[in-house]
């Protein structure tokens, strides 16, 4: 019967636990929807000074005013960065989509899809959004096409238009979700048409 002495106690206290996470879950809602209400406002700023949405320099002042973070945390907050250009991009007019919301876009899906060690066979400018996000990643960059790969990334540009396609070993097309925290792509081709 010792087992069960304070029993009671211990669930009351882990529902009270719960009861606080919640309250703290609502806080972080409340200031992320407020953060997203800034950063619209912060594009339409950018957009109209010809800016691009990504700001690194910014960023690492943000880092800097901040002060020394745990791994965990400055996760959290690169997570909190990637989140705000989304937000931006995706609250951006379609008469306001222009090439800098392309190569925005271009980045932010090098960022997703390349990982350090990864192979990126490449036949776009050397200094292409994309390419330089997965330099920015860690990944092992080569001029010239892939004789296989695990993944392809198709990027079309044109005045008007903008087209992004991710393709599988398997020539399956793959959404973003499919992508995410998937690390099996070692191979990428990437082509600019």
């Amino acid at each position: 019967m010792v087992y069960f002495i304070g029993e009671g106690s211990r669930v009351n206290n882990l529902e009270s636990l719960r009861a606080d996470l919640l309250l703290n879950t609502l806080d972080f809602i409340s200031i992320f929807r407020e953060r997203m209400r800034l950063a619209e406002l912060i594009s339409k700023e950018k957009l109209s000074r010809g800016l691009s949405v990504r700001d690194r320099v910014r960023e690492l002042e943000v880092l800097n005013e901040i002060g020394e973070l745990s791994g965990d945390e400055l996760a959290f907050i690169n997570l909190l960065f990637e989140l705000t250009v989304k937000a931006q991009i995706t609250r951006i007019e379609d008469d306001s989509f222009n090439a800098i919301v392309h190569e925005d876009i271009e980045y932010a899906c090098g960022q997703v899809i390349c990982s350090p060690g990864d192979e990126l066979y490449h036949t776009c400018e050397e200094n292409h959004p994309f390419v330089r996000a997965a330099i920015s990643r860690g990944s092992h960059i080569i001029n010239g096409n892939a004789d296989y790969f695990d993944l392809k990334v198709k990027i079309r540009r044109g005045e008007r238009s903008f087209s992004l396609e991710v393709i599988n070993r398997d020539g399956k097309k793959l959404t973003l979700n499919e992508i995410v925290g998937t690390s099996s792509f070692k191979r990428i081709h990437m082509e600019c048409v």
